[in-house]
């Protein structure tokens, strides 16, 4: 605690230099909403601010608050499943683990765990999921785009299916799928998981989970009867772990992996409440970690697909410096995306030696970038750069974002 009001001190109390950074607005963007904040974590010096105690629709520097909240609940291992074994049955419950038979993740240890029960009757229970599969403000037209896939217990394949030409992953999804009369895209159906292959040779689309719909997949890829039951998680329930928390972190912020953000989420209210609920998972964070957040903000998902989430600069300040006081500044730089480096900010000055390490976070009318920033000079700065309301292109925007901080980077 003493930690957190020194901090708020600190940033409230944070000395301006004397001269301040020099903003260029956008011609004719008058309605364009725009505010940063960039303090100097050693020496606590704010060297410039505008509107940084006003609210901003954050995008995916939500995943900031995400990784933060990892760090804090998740041990370094997270839970695969929750199991009650019996003499001739074995019950399972979810924890939210993104991991399994997903593309990238390579260690399946949960799938031999499946293999060697293959002597007694595999019942799978999702009594635990308290939550919706779609995120609150979710846009509704993005529902079958791959960055937008439906949260579940226990996910499989990444909650997508992959068509590559006539080749279809899961397999088990092959019965449900034909070809279109027409040439258009590979789709689904809105309400079901009933496929047409188009002319898209290689695309990837969510498919929509279940229970039911988990035990079937599940037993048709370990060809070993699986059951669905509301079965409730008793009290005692022995927990199998799979992959490593950073190697679900690293991937989520580098590659703003949407559905790995929402599962963490979901895994942190396991670790706290044996429930999987995102809701309740912010609810906790915000009323113990990060109760001394300046602006209370308004978190209602894990990646900032929803444009109801609204942040401040100061908000985003706070979490970085706690992050880097807690953990340690070499550690914390190697979950960040940097530019002209592997992942989101791979083309964001990328003929600059290396100098940011951030999340950035955009949609329609959003671009946001928020991290630490090194200065010729040496200083190393937490920073939040904030921008709503353009009608530009956001791309436009990212690129006045990209001269603004290599002006920054020179000043100071």
């Amino acid at each position: 605690m003493c930690l957190g009001i020194s901090f708020i001190l600190f940033l409230n109390s944070c000395r301006v230099q004397k001269r301040p950074l020099a903003i260029k607005e956008a011609p004719n963007q008058s309605q364009h909403h725009f505010g940063y904040l960039f303090v100097d974590l050693n020496s606590g010096d704010t060297l410039g601010k505008q509107d940084s105690d006003k609210y901003f629709i954050p995008a995916s520097t939500t995943k900031l608050f995400t990784w933060y909240t990892s760090l804090a609940i998740l041990k370094d291992s997270v839970p695969a499943l929750s199991y009650k074994e019996t003499i001739d049955s074995v019950v399972f419950w979810g924890t939210g683990d993104p991991s399994f038979l997903r593309k990238g993740f390579h260690q399946q240890g949960t799938l031999d765990f499946f293999k060697s029960k293959t002597s007694k009757t595999l019942v799978f229970s999702d009594s635990n999921f308290d939550e919706n599969p779609h995120g609150k403000g979710w846009m509704w037209d993005d529902n079958l785009e791959s960055y937008q896939t439906e949260v579940s217990a226990f996910p499989m394949y990444g909650n997508l299916v992959s068509f590559d030409g006539k080749a279809i992953n899961p397999p088990y999804f092959k019965g449900f799928t034909s070809e279109a009369e027409t040439q258009v895209r590979t789709r689904r159906a809105k309400e079901e998981n009933l496929f047409e292959i188009g002319e898209t040779n290689h695309t990837t689309i969510p498919f929509k989970t279940s229970g039911p719909l988990t035990a079937l997949l599940l037993q048709d890829t370990i060809n070993i009867p699986i059951s669905h039951q509301k079965i409730s998680k008793p009290k005692e329930t022995i927990t199998f772990y799979s992959a490593s928390r950073d190697s679900l972190l690293i991937p989520m912020l580098r590659y703003s992996d949407n559905m790995i953000a929402e599962q963490l989420m979901l895994l942190s209210g396991h670790q706290l409440f044996d429930t999987l609920s995102i809701q309740k998972s912010i609810n906790y964070m915000l009323d113990h970690e990060l109760s001394r957040l300046p602006q209370k903000p308004r978190w209602v998902d894990g990646s900032g697909l929803s444009r109801y989430n609204l942040f401040s600069p100061e908000d985003l300040v706070f979490l970085l410096a706690k992050v880097r006081r807690e953990i340690g500044e070499a550690k914390t730089l190697t979950f960040l995306p940097s530019n002209g480096e592997l992942g989101t900010l791979s083309q964001f000055n990328e003929h600059e030696e290396t100098f940011i390490y951030a999340k950035s976070g955009s949609m329609s009318g959003v671009y946001n970038l928020a991290g630490y920033l090194k200065t010729d000079s040496g200083r190393t700065l937490a920073f939040a750069v904030m921008n709503n309301n353009f009608t530009r292109s956001v791309n436009s925007v990212r690129q006045e974002m990209a001269q603004f901080l290599l002006e920054v980077k020179a000043k100071h």
